[in-house]
């Protein structure tokens, strides 16, 4: 195997390594900011180009499934129920 060969190999295997490692770090950082807003899920299913939590709740809301598409900036929930009378009072008009 050539020179030029076994480096573009090395370059390729480094590459898949950072984008799996980014990877697990964004989901961790995402499931860490839905936790600190008190969402719980039911379970989690990610791609490299899409993560989605499904069964998503907190107090008042339910979120049948919460996707996001990183790279195009795009969040899309399906199924969402809110109970209104569990918002604080500074919805008044």
């Amino acid at each position: 195997m050539s020179r030029t060969m076994r480096a573009a190999i090395l370059f390729a295997l480094l590459a898949l390594s950072a984008m799996a490692l980014v990877r697990v770090v964004a989901l961790r950082f995402a499931d860490e900011q839905l936790s600190e807003r008190g969402l719980s899920w039911s379970a989690r299913d990610a791609t490299i180009a899409r993560a989605a939590w499904h069964g998503v709740q907190r107090p008042g809301l339910s979120i049948q499934t919460l996707s996001v598409q990183p790279l195009r900036l795009l969040a899309h929930a399906k199924g969402v129920d809110i109970d209104l009378s569990t918002m604080s009072a500074g919805f008044r008009h």
